[in-house]
């Protein structure tokens, strides 16, 4: 696991908010040098992956380096500059300045020390100017000995509030996740939310494996990306960031998660101070065959199996198989799936079992890849056979195979033999111990000549006969 980074990383930070009226924007990396000296500013391998920016500082006081982008600030509106310092000892001092074009001011510095520290300053045109061309400045005063400030998330914008505010943004609303058919991807989305001083200016997603998971706090100014490494960790606790979009976008797709799997999601809103909103989160699961009723309804000798899915997702289709009491599971019959869908779908199956009374039925889902999954067990017990019977065969007549069913209330020897019209037996179909319940054989009479037959049913003291008609 990650740990999350405090501050900033590599690269500097000095954004500008355009959600607001009179909100300006530019290029503001480039810093420079205000002083002759033995100030250096250096903005690469800065106490790696912690701050945007340093400045050696020399032993004069008031030194200062500038941004060179300028800000155009409409008459009785402020300039806002915000920015967080932390010095090499405990002597660091710091603060930040404002250039109206003739006089900069602002420029006494705070005693910040080695805690991480935010520096604010506004200025309002009062100029009278419909316009005015304002710039910031980073400061510090004469301290005992040289010092290094590190500066991170460095913030100007125009406002007509004279209000210095950088807090967290508000968080997004209405966050709502939703699945594709094929389980393969899932969309979020939500409405931003919004920062009246600074401005949001993208929203972070993160994903946890689980239904209901709680949102983690993220630390302010601290940065996070899908990449990890120097863009800043991609992984919160044990959530993974997997989306950073521009603010107004208000939809992400995730496509890497897997089918039939339970995800939570959660939404943040990033300001241009990197402070974070509090998550709006939702939860879903990637569409899978949900399996949403198997049962089993004994119609006399026949069991009609019903089920439904509420979501599939790559169904080829499942086997039905059925087990008499402590016999071997044997598929009786396939049903086509319905491929991809996240609306329900019904599915039903009539069989007629043989060997026994008890039975249980189970059903193999199989995806078109050749993986499959058992559904739970259902049982179904037939009506009890009161007596003996032997059933007419079907069809009749017949070329060259037909069907006899017969049912018996009690386990029995048994055997049923065909005889011709001189009384000869001509075929031995059963001859065998079987259990009470309903039963059924197959005949191949295509040795046999065209005629009539008989086939006799013997079990215990109980015997019955019947006629067939071979007819080729």
């Amino acid at each position: 696991m990650k740990k999350i980074l405090l501050f900033a990383l590599l690269i500097p930070s000095l954004v500008i908010s355009q959600t607001n009226p009179g909100f300006e924007s530019g290029d503001l990396t480039g810093w420079t040098d205000a002083h002759s000296g033995t100030e250096s500013i250096s903005t690469t391998n800065v106490r790696t992956g912690t701050y945007a920016l340093s400045y050696a500082t020399n032993n004069s006081s008031n030194q200062r380096m500038v941004n060179s982008a300028t800000f155009s600030v409409p008459n009785n509106y402020y300039l806002h500059c915000i920015g967080w310092a932390i010095g090499s000892n405990a002597d660091s001092k710091a603060g930040v300045t404002i250039y109206n074009g003739s006089t900069w001011d602002g420029a006494t510095s705070i005693v910040i020390g080695t805690t991480l520290t935010r520096c604010t300053h506004s200025r309002r045109n009062t100029s009278g100017d419909t316009v005015k061309t304002f710039q910031i400045g980073l400061n510090s005063s004469k301290v005992s000995n040289a010092t290094i400030l590190y500066w991170d998330d460095v913030v100007a914008y125009v406002s007509d509030n004279s209000t210095t505010d950088i807090t967290d943004p508000n968080p997004p609303t209405g966050v709502t996740a939703v699945s594709n058919e094929a389980g393969t991807a899932i969309t979020v989305t939500w409405t931003d939310g919004t920062d009246a001083a600074t401005g949001s200016t993208q929203a972070l997603i993160l994903r946890k494996a689980g239904l209901n998971q709680t949102a983690p706090t993220l630390n302010d100014q601290g940065r996070y990306s899908t990449g990890g490494g120097s863009d800043g960790p991609n992984t919160v606790d044990s959530w993974t960031v997997v989306g950073v979009v521009d603010v107004g976008t208000q939809t992400f797709t995730d496509n890497s998660v897997s089918p039939n799997t339970e995800y939570t999601y959660a939404v943040y809103m990033r300001d241009l101070a990197y402070n974070y909103s509090i998550a709006a989160t939702n939860s879903i699961k990637s569409l899978p065959v949900e399996l949403t009723s198997f049962n089993a309804f004994v119609e006399k000798d026949k069991v009609k199996l019903t089920w439904s899915t509420a979501t599939e997702v790559n169904n080829l289709g499942f086997d039905i198989e059925r087990k008499c009491e402590n016999g071997e599971w044997k598929k009786i019959g396939f049903v086509q799936g319905h491929g991809n869908s996240n609306s329900p779908k019904n599915y039903t199956y009539t069989d007629q079992p043989i060997g026994g009374i008890n039975f249980k039925y189970r059903l193999k889902q199989i995806d078109f890849d050749g993986t499959y999954e058992y559904s739970p067990e259902v049982e179904a017990k037939l009506d009890e056979v009161k007596q003996f019977v032997l059933e007419q065969n079907y069809p009749n007549p017949f070329n060259p195979t037909t069907t006899i069913r017969f049912s018996l209330p009690v386990s029995a020897e048994v055997t049923i033999n065909v005889f011709n019209l001189l009384g000869e037996k001509v075929a031995e179909l059963v001859n065998n111990n079987l259990n009470a319940g309903y039963h059924e054989i197959s005949f191949d009479g295509s040795k046999l000549t065209s005629g009539i037959y008989f086939y006799q049913l013997r079990a215990g003291e109980f015997k019955a006969t019947k006629k067939f008609i071979i007819a080729k």
